[in-house]
């Protein structure tokens, strides 16, 4: 049903109704555990110091303001919402083993910049990319999850994911985009 009309809206909202609460609780308790988790983030960050590392600090910063951004409750599909608390947990988990990992920490950077440029050009081109491009989704994901890989192994990813992996898939969105050039 087309929920743009009002008899459309009113039908899957009673469809809904039942779930609502359940989501909502869901929703909260994702969102709770990672603003108590950021909360930490920020003090580790703190710790570094305000003119150390910041090639680390502007890496963490970037990718809490791309989880954080204007409105990603709503814009982030809800399969990816649940894993923003392992998003930060991760995020936490590389600041507090930094201080033993800087050489290693800055190479991850320098691969995680090159591998995400393409995205946040595209995105600067296409706001909206997210949206209507389902490999740029998953490519936007992916890049959450090499996080994780890189720096919290521990943790586990969602999916299977690599270098490689973020490559091939890259071209699907360059595929995609080549269909759909506006």
């Amino acid at each position: 049903c087309d929920i743009r009309t009002a008899k459309g809206f009113s039908s899957a909202l009673e469809v809904a109704k039942p779930r609502l609460v359940d989501c909502a609780n869901t929703l909260e308790a994702a969102l709770l555990n990672t603003l108590q988790t950021i909360v930490q983030i920020r003090t580790l960050l703190s710790a570094l110091g305000q003119h150390k590392f910041q090639e680390t600090r502007l890496d963490v910063q970037q990718q809490l303001d791309a989880l954080l951004k204007e409105g990603f409750i709503s814009d982030t599909p809800a399969q990816w919402f649940a894993q923003y608390p392992r998003y930060a947990k991760a995020l936490r988990y590389r600041l507090e083993r930094f201080s033993g990992q800087v050489a290693k920490d800055s190479q991850y950077v320098a691969l995680l910049g090159d591998l995400s440029a393409p995205l946040w050009r595209l995105l600067e081109q296409r706001p909206g990319a997210l949206q209507v491009c389902e490999p740029a989704c998953q490519y936007r994901w992916m890049l959450e999850e090499f996080r994780v890989s890189l720096f919290a192994q521990n943790l586990g990813t969602r999916r299977a994911v690599s270098e490689k992996r973020l490559k091939q898939q890259w071209q699907q969105v360059e595929q995609w985009l080549e269909k759909h050039p506006h």
